[in-house]
């Protein structure tokens, strides 16, 4: 490639018309790009060279002039066309460059590729993890339903075997020849409340069974009473609940003679020393 210098040196050898050949040519090439400091030169060179004719007498060149400013050009031109060589990490280095481009692009789109599939794999895990735990809510619920559905089973198991125990000592008593059973019935015609006394004489223990019984109230209390020589006795206290046959042991009584009457009354919660409330059922023994 030629130097800025070396068309400022072509600019003398043009105004005096020797320049020819392919110089000239791509001489004029380049003053045809503009270059400003080519044209000035070869403006001063001309008006120069229009003077010469006015100056001192003409002068041949010396000889051999042309030739040497020819021969300088010359070898300058064949040192440009030398094929230029470039050394084997100068050949490699854009192959270097060219894999290094190529190996982050494709570490780039595999980074890329990879963050996705991740994100993929991360949403489907969410998605089972969350269907996961909803249906592990379910299954807690459903096991939280059984269990409640046992533990009402278990207690109405121990009732029933509450009752059960309560019929089998009733059933004993039946059976027991002595035991003396007395009928109570209500004094209100529109009450139809009944009751049963079980009472084993030789021990003095009671079982009381009744049904028809309004509910014990709030803050009330039935209270069992005997009534010998005039005078009631309490025998004990016991509830009532709705839409359910009461079996009551009130367990031994005192040995106490000429009992004539027993009775049932509803009392102050907690029971009282002599009765103050409405009689419900009674008998005659």
């Amino acid at each position: 490639m030629i130097t800025h210098e070396q068309f400022e040196e072509m600019v003398y050898v043009y105004s005096v018309g020797a320049l020819d050949g392919d110089d000239l040519e791509v001489f004029q090439k380049h003053l045809d790009t503009g270059c400003e400091r080519c044209t000035m030169l070869l403006k001063e060179n001309n008006q120069l060279v229009s003077v010469l004719p006015y100056g001192a007498a003409p002068e041949t060149p010396p000889p051999g002039l042309q030739k040497k400013i020819m021969d300088s050009l010359a070898a300058t031109k064949q040192y440009e066309n030398r094929e230029y060589k470039p050394s084997f990490w100068q050949r490699i280095s854009p192959l270097w460059y060219g894999l290094g481009t190529a190996a982050a692009c494709t570490l780039l789109l595999i980074s890329v590729a990879f963050n996705y599939k991740f994100s993929s794999e991360l949403k489907d895990k969410d998605s089972l993890i969350s269907a996961l735990n909803t249906n592990l809510e379910a299954k807690n619920n459903e096991i939280k339903s059984l269990s409640d559905q046992i533990s009402a089973k278990d207690t109405e198991l121990v009732s029933m075997q509450g009752v059960f125990k309560k019929y089998g000592r009733v059933a004993d008593y039946l059976k027991d020849p002595n035991v003396a059973v007395i009928n109570l019935v209500s004094l209100d015609p529109e009450l139809k409340a009944v009751g049963r006394i079980l009472w084993q004489t030789k021990e003095n223990n009671i079982v009381f069974v009744s049904s028809n019984l309004p509910e014990t109230p709030t803050g009330k209390i039935y209270q069992m009473w005997l009534i010998a020589d005039g005078t009631p006795k309490s025998v004990g206290i016991f509830d009532v609940r709705a839409d359910e046959e009461t079996i009551v042991d009130l367990g031994k009584i005192s040995k106490i003679e000429n009992i004539k009457k027993f009775a049932v009354t509803l009392e102050p919660e907690g029971g009282v020393p002599q009765p103050t409330g409405q009689i419900y059922i009674a008998g005659d023994v």
